[in-house]
């Protein structure tokens, strides 16, 4: 079981694109946890077995452990899903409705994805995209900058607008991730 523990997490560790973080860690070693459930199982009846006192100490310490950090996952999705909340109605409340979103957050469409159809998010992520949206664009009206002062790759999306037929006409933000949102405008 230790081996087979073992070669899932290497073999994660060796064709996974990333860390996968919070939300996608746990789904790539999902496979690992089967060989280890039944080991942590398998150990704690030993202990159990072996001292009635220290298995009982054990089981204890287990569960309120689980119970402790179940507890501490809740409140971290209530507090992220509370975060979603407020980008959403900035969103929604300093964009119009058939607008045009031009972002370089990854995650951007995905938190504000119940506001779709109503706006078109554009993602673009290096030079070339920022200028072909630009271009693609050219005739739009009511299109809208959302960059975050640190997330956002320095090198995007604010460098290149300043090369366009567009002039940021109004500018707002938020405490949330730090988002900023240029209203544009064409320039005469």
């Amino acid at each position: 079981m230790f081996t087979v523990a073992a070669v899932a997490v290497v073999l994660v560790a060796l064709t996974t694109p990333s860390d996968g973080g919070a939300q996608w860690g746990p789904r790539y070693l999902s496979l690992a946890f089967i060989p280890l459930a039944i080991l942590t199982a398998d150990a704690m009846t030993a202990t159990i077995r072996s001292s009635r006192f220290i298995g009982a100490i054990t089981v204890a310490v287990v569960l309120v452990s689980s119970l402790m950090i179940q507890r501490n996952a809740y409140k971290d999705l209530q507090s992220t899903k509370r975060t979603y909340e407020r980008i959403v109605q900035f969103v929604e409340r300093e964009t119009a409705p058939g607008s045009y979103i031009l972002t370089d957050l990854w995650w951007f469409d995905q938190v504000t994805a119940s506001l779709y159809p109503t706006r078109i998010v554009l993602f673009v992520d290096n030079a070339v995209s920022v200028d072909r949206a630009f271009k693609v664009l050219a005739t739009a009206s009511d299109i809208f900058v959302v960059r975050s002062d640190v997330e956002s790759p320095g090198d995007g999306l604010r460098e290149r607008q300043h090369g366009t037929a567009f002039v940021v006409k109004r500018h707002v933000g938020i405490p949330e991730r730090s988002l900023t949102l240029a209203e544009l405008a064409k320039s005469r």
